[in-house]
C-alpha cells in the first residue's frame, strides 16, 4: 500500500523523547495497538496515524509538508491520564484536564508542540507549548 515511503530522519536539536519516527499507543481507546509514523514520499513529508480496524489499519494524515519542513518536526507520544492544564477544550476531560487516550505529539523542536487527540472519528490538534 505504501511503496516508496521512507521513515523520516529524526529532527536535530530535539529532546531525546521527541526524536522518533514511529510511536505506538492506543489513540482511540479500543485497547488495540495504533501507530503514528513520520515518513517521506517523493518531495513530501507526512505524519500519519494508523488506527487498527479489524485486521487492517485506517490512515489519518496529521501533518504534511515539504521534506525539509518534516525534517524539522519532532514526534513523540502523550499517555492516557497525563494532565495538560493549559488546554481548555472538548478534547480533554473538563474537570481533570487529563487525556482520555494516548495521543501522538508532533511539532517543531524549537518552538511548538501539538497533541493530536482522536475523538468522534477524527483527530484534532491541540496546542500544548510555545
Amino acid at each position: 500500500n505504501y511503496s516508496g515511503w521512507k521513515l523520516s530522519a529524526v529532527a536535530s536539536g530535539c529532546p531525546r523523547d521527541f526524536k522518533r519516527s514511529v510511536v505506538i499507543g492506543d489513540f482511540d481507546g479500543d485497547r488495540k495497538r495504533d501507530y503514528t509514523v513520520k515518513f517521506m514520499s517523493g518531495q513530501k513529508g507526512y505524519i500519519v496515524a494508523f488506527l487498527g480496524r479489524g485486521t487492517d489499519y485506517r490512515p489519518y494524515v496529521l501533518e504534511d509538508g515539504s521534506v525539509s519542513e518534516m525534517r524539522s518536526q519532532g514526534l513523540s507520544i502523550a499517555r492516557k491520564g497525563e494532565t495538560y492544564p493549559e488546554i481548555v477544550n472538548d478534547n480533554f476531560d473538563r474537570v481533570t484536564r487529563r487525556l482520555q487516550h494516548d495521543a501522538p505529539v508532533g511539532g517543531t523542536c524549537e518552538s511548538s508542540a501539538y497533541l493530536y487527540i482522536y475523538r468522534n472519528g477524527a483527530f484534532r490538534r491541540a496546542f500544548v507549548s510555545d
